[in-house]
């Protein structure tokens, strides 16, 4: 059965580092599903209820159930616009796995500032800030800010049982 990872978090926090290490650490098939790039780059839509991101992601998913054993999901994906969708995901032919990146906006900005890119800074990180956006499922695991790349990889491998 496919495994599907879903690391949620504020912008900057280390989401799409910890998609790509994990990836990379796998050994098995793997694909990245990323918010920001269906979103924004591809369909070029706000990030609104209900927007045109989401069944599209629900698409790209479901391809690659059966085709990948593991499929990372990674973005912001605030529960208030989210949460539906996240949820929906589990009637899904796959094994879910949430992990929330339960930092502080320093702790954010700080990996925000190695990203070495000047396409936003501190005032729209603020800006678009959401603090504690936990879905409080039972199997939502909270990543906080002392927790390095190498234990974020090594946790998440174990929970899928690599």
């Amino acid at each position: 059965m496919t495994k599907l990872v879903i690391l949620r978090g504020n912008s900057g926090c280390g989401k799409t580092t910890v998609a790509h290490a994990l990836r990379d650490r796998l050994n098995v098939s793997t694909m990245i599903v990323s918010q920001d790039v269906i979103r924004r780059d591809i369909l070029n839509v706000k990030d609104t209820v209900n927007n045109n991101s989401i069944p599209l992601m629900k698409q790209i998913i479901s391809f690659g159930i059966n085709r990948y054993e593991v499929i990372i999901l990674e973005g912001i994906l605030t529960s208030s616009k989210y949460r539906d969708f996240l949820l929906d995901l589990e009637t899904l032919d796959v094994e879910c796995y949430y992990f929330y990146f339960d930092v502080s906006f320093d702790t954010t900005y700080k990996r925000h500032l190695l990203k070495q890119t000047d396409e936003f800074g501190m005032q729209e990180l603020k800006a678009w800030w959401v603090e504690n956006d936990v879905l409080n499922l039972q199997n939502e695991f909270l990543i906080y800010d002392d927790a390095n790349l190498e234990s974020i990889i090594n946790k998440i491998t174990r929970d899928l049982g690599y």
